[in-house]
């Protein structure tokens, strides 16, 4: 089979295209151009986009994602004509889907829009529709205590730039968040309320798992007792870690399987080895990434 000849590419004259064809990366670069420019040409705030398009590493793969995307064409070029500011904010009064958070991503890693939490601001815009959500005034009012100036503020002073906010502590909230909620709908339901809650009451509750887990349900209402907003609470289980020491052969044993099971995925296998032969906490093995950069490719 007679070998390949590569010509140069008509778009950069750069060695790598087959005759008459432009390379994969100025396919992208025309296609994104077109996108973009408008009777005016290339807005300058997108200028680092198209830059940063010509380097990406699978230029083929955003290609061909921009070309099953109709509602990333139509986002890209309502960003160019300005029917969209280029701004988080023009971008959070689109409707949140997969492909806003994919362009949004892709702005951020290009240096068109400025970095910031998405997990943080997706829990607090979050919060502001289930705090509305919630009928009643006064219980309005206690969830918007409780989720706001609780645990949102309690979120915020242990983030930072360097420390964002994980999938896990934004479930987390959530899972709190949802168990004020429905606590408070559970005592109007019985024709109650917070402050005529009884112990009665609240070991029915872990007795049939009606409301929430006892996790949830106790920090609510230490937090609800702390506020004298009701008379019970629930005392919280202390870890005191763990009881006995791993026996030495089977940590080796287990490090072993780690390195050879070919069947275990490979992130748990490098996790788990993290875990077992350098002491790391589950928590700060899972915060663990290859980089923070959105990836160039494909969206799902």
């Amino acid at each position: 089979m007679p070998a390949r000849r590569w010509h140069r590419c008509p778009g950069c004259g750069q060695r790598g295209a087959a005759a008459g064809a432009l390379r994969r990366a100025c396919r992208l670069n025309t296609l994104a151009r077109q996108l973009l420019t408008t009777g005016r040409g290339v807005r300058p705030e997108l200028l680092p986009l198209l830059a940063w398009w010509r380097t990406a590493d699978r230029p083929q793969s955003i290609r061909s994602w921009l070309l099953r995307r109709p509602a990333g064409r139509t986002l890209l070029q309502a960003l160019a004509n300005g029917s969209v500011p280029i701004t988080h904010a023009g971008l959070d009064d689109v409707a949140d889907t997969k492909v806003v958070r994919y362009v949004c991503g892709v702005l951020v890693a290009s240096g068109v829009l400025p970095d910031r939490d998405e997990h943080l601001h997706r829990l607090e815009q979050w919060v502001c529709h289930t705090v509305a959500a919630v009928s009643d005034p006064d219980d309005r009012l206690v969830v918007h205590r409780y989720v706001h100036w609780h645990l949102l503020h309690r979120l915020r002073a242990r983030t930072t730039p360097q420390r964002p906010v994980t999938v896990e502590r934004a479930r987390r909230l959530h899972s709190h968040a949802t168990t004020a909620v429905a606590v408070l709908r559970a005592v109007r339901a019985e024709g109650s309320s917070l402050a005529t809650l009884s112990e009665a009451d609240v070991s029915r509750w872990l007795t049939g798992r009606q409301v929430a887990g006892p996790v949830w349900l106790g920090a609510f209402l230490r937090w609800a007792y702390r506020q004298r907003l009701c008379t019970v609470t629930l005392r919280a289980q202390q870890w005191t870690g763990p009881q006995s020491r791993i026996d030495h052969a089977y940590r080796w044993d287990l490090t072993r399987r780690l390195l050879h099971d070919n069947t275990l995925p490979l992130p748990d296998r490098v996790a788990g080895l993290l875990v077992v032969l350098y002491a790391q906490t589950a928590s700060s093995t899972t915060a663990r990434s290859s980089g923070s950069e959105p990836a160039a490719g494909v969206a799902n």
